[in-house]
Formats: C-alpha cells, sequence, structure tokens
C-alpha cells in the first residue's frame, strides 16, 4: 500500500483527494482471486491503485 500511496502522491486515484490521515482501501483491478491478479505488482500489469473511502464505495456498488 505505500508503495501505491507514494507513487500516487497519497492521493485518491479517481478524484484526487488527499488521502493522508484519512481512510483509504487498495483497489484491486482484475479482483483477487481472478486469473492474472497480483497483490504486489512492480511489473504494472495489472491495475491495483488507492481509493478514498468515497470512490471505493462506488466501485463495490457498481460491480454489485
Amino acid at each position: 500500500k505505500k508503495f501505491l500511496l507514494m507513487e500516487q502522491d497519497y492521493r485518491c486515484a479517481d478524484c484526487g483527494t488527499n488521502l493522508e490521515g484519512k481512510k483509504y482501501f487498495l483497489h484491486h483491478d482484475p479482483p483477487k482471486g481472478c486469473k492474472g491478479a497480483m497483490y504486489i505488482d512492480f511489473k504494472r500489469q495489472t491495475r491495483n491503485r488507492i481509493l478514498c473511502k468515497d470512490c471505493h464505495e462506488k466501485t463495490r456498488r457498481k460491480s454489485s
């Protein structure tokens, strides 16, 4: 998570909200358990990113 946070300059990947001192979530794309999913992906083969609480909840509602 820290690696992605630093890469994203401590901002939400969707809305750009500053995440310092706020609740945030690691969003896996493709979802964990799917073929090709990786928890740590230094080669950038997946689209894992850090989202703020609001954006994470929106993403979860879309996929349900």
